[in-house]
């Protein structure tokens, strides 16, 4: 708050003023500079600060309103602190964002992303990436951040032309992009007087763009990139027809805008350090000039590292030192981190193929668990079913006894009709709950039967007489008689039915140990 009072102090007083640009006017101007750079690196690292915390609580976001809005004002904030962050900050959340199904945030950091590459001096990329956004179609909710990258792809592409003889078709692409623009904004608002300086700066027209590049700067409503763009555009035109000294000043208001507003991406503050190299205050430019360069470096603006590095071959060296001090340490870490990545790897490795068998034992633990608990049903409906019966009889004797019927009941019990169905009842019961245990009995028989020999089964679910006998076996009943007892068979047809099975076996002499080990897990 009070470095913005400073500065619109300054600037009101600037403003007001008949002698705008003299020197004791800019020696005014220099003096808050000198403040707000000094403060300015403390200011910058709390803006990474924040930007910090809020990328690691977007990782954990879950909630897409909330995760939207958090996106929307982080890659803001790092739009005026990096582009190399924000072009990896974009790829990032675009992925995440695509997961969400949040189409329109997925083209708003497309925008932004887009944005990025322009200022950082990918200008052709960024027109290519702008124009396909345009033809796929702008989500309403994303007009204004396209109409602000189109400015920031405008304003890259025009910076690029300084000082070249350009061919006319690009600057004929220039026109029509400035003329594009325009139209999205009002007649009088800061954007719309800047693309008409920079109109009237293309075709030659110096005094009408010096005429609002200057409206610009003094609007109350122009925001802190319309500011910094015009005080820098109007510097340089100040520079071009030979008015130094409107030149330094006009660099100073726009990098005290940029100071005042912790935006390192400015190109003034390097200017005003060239320029105050060039008018003899060496120590003040070269102070400030280092600043610039470092701004440049840290947010990857390619052309303004181009333009200061020549200046700055101390900082080359001084850099070159650094590293060639680091570069056996960096060497040792960097092997160390090889191994160390090479041990995780391998162990993961060895995990991943003990956690696969482990994965596969816990399928059929699963299943297991299930047959149980489908076993101990089927049981207790056998048990409830056997019950069922039973008091039907002991009904059944009562009435028949009470009504003097004896012969009659004794005429039903050697009929064998309950036997038979309390051995129907039995049967059923242990289809169920032996299919519930080994459920691709018969397929795997079927697999030991010669093709010609192999059980068609009428229903899936009921097993045949001779696979009932196998069954017995599978579950490791010996004794013959217990089955024929429970069965209601006789001894002999036991034998005939193994024996039987056996004759059409693919091994006979293997087929009863290849019957045990049918559901053997291994």
């Amino acid at each position: 708050m009070k470095r913005c009072t400073i500065l619109l102090f300054v600037l009101s007083t600037l403003f007001t003023c008949a002698g705008a640009e003299s020197p004791s006017s800019v020696s005014a101007l220099l003096t808050v500079i000198d403040a707000a750079a000094g403060e300015f690196p403390d200011l910058l690292a709390r803006r990474y600060s924040r930007v910090d915390s809020v990328r690691m609580a977007l990782m954990r976001e879950s909630r897409p309103e909330q995760f939207s809005v958090g996106v929307r004002d982080m890659l803001s904030e790092l739009e005026t602190l990096s582009y190399d962050s924000l072009l990896v900050e974009c790829d990032r959340f675009s992925l995440k964002a695509a997961s969400m199904r949040l189409d329109a945030l997925c083209q708003w950091i497309a925008f932004k992303k887009a944005g990025a590459m322009a200022m950082r001096g990918a200008v052709r990329e960024a027109i290519k990436s702008v124009n396909d956004l345009s033809e796929a179609g702008i989500d309403p909710n994303n007009r204004h951040v396209a109409s602000e990258t189109r400015l920031k792809v405008m304003y890259s592409g025009f910076r690029l032309t300084e000082g070249l003889d350009v061919e006319r078709t690009y600057i004929e692409g220039l026109h029509e992009a400035v003329d594009s623009l325009q139209a999205l904004y009002y007649e009088g608002s800061p954007v719309y007087l800047l693309l008409s300086g920079v109109r009237a700066d293309i075709d030659g027209d110096l005094p009408v763009a010096a005429s609002s590049y200057t409206d610009v700067i003094k609007s109350p409503r122009a925001g802190t990139f319309a500011v910094s763009c015009a005080a820098a555009l109007m510097g340089k035109l100040c520079k071009r027809v030979g008015y130094d000294s409107n030149a330094l000043y006009y660099f100073a208001l726009g990098a005290l805008n940029d100071l005042n507003n912790v935006d390192p991406t400015g190109e003034s503050l390097g200017c005003l350090g060239l320029e105050l190299l060039q008018t003899g205050d060496a120590g003040r430019g070269r102070s400030l000039l280092l600043l610039a360069f470092r701004n440049a470096l840290s947010t990857g603006s390619m052309p303004q590292i181009a333009r200061f590095s020549p200046l700055m071959p101390g900082e080359f060296e001084n850099m070159n030192e650094d590293f060639s001090r680091m570069s056996l340490h960096s060497r040792l870490v960097i092997a160390a981190l090889l191994i160390v990545v090479s041990v995780l790897v391998f162990a993961i490795l060895q995990m991943r193929r003990r956690l696969a068998g482990a994965r596969e034992y816990g399928v059929e633990l699963e299943r297991a668990n299930a047959v149980k608990e489908e076993a101990v049903c089927n049981f207790l409906e056998m048990s409830a079913g056997f019950q069922e019966r039973l008091d039907d009889f002991t009904k059944l004797t009562r009435r028949k006894i009470s009504a003097g019927q004896s012969d009659e009941l004794l005429t039903i019990i050697k009929n064998g009709d309950i036997r038979e169905d309390a051995d129907s009842l039995a049967i059923k019961f242990f289809d169920r709950g032996f299919l519930m245990i080994y459920p691709h009995f018969v397929e795997n028989v079927n697999m030991l039967l010669e093709e010609d020999n192999r059980v068609v089964m009428s229903n899936p679910d009921q097993l045949t007489t001779e696979l009932r006998v196998l069954a017995f076996a599978r579950l490791g009943v010996a004794d013959t008689a217990t089955v024929a007892r429970f069965l209601g068979l006789s001894l002999n047809t036991i034998y005939t039915y193994r024996n039987k099975m056996r004759s059409r076996a693919r091994s006979r002499e293997t087929f009863d140990e290849d019957v045990m080990k049918i559901g053997t897990i291994y």
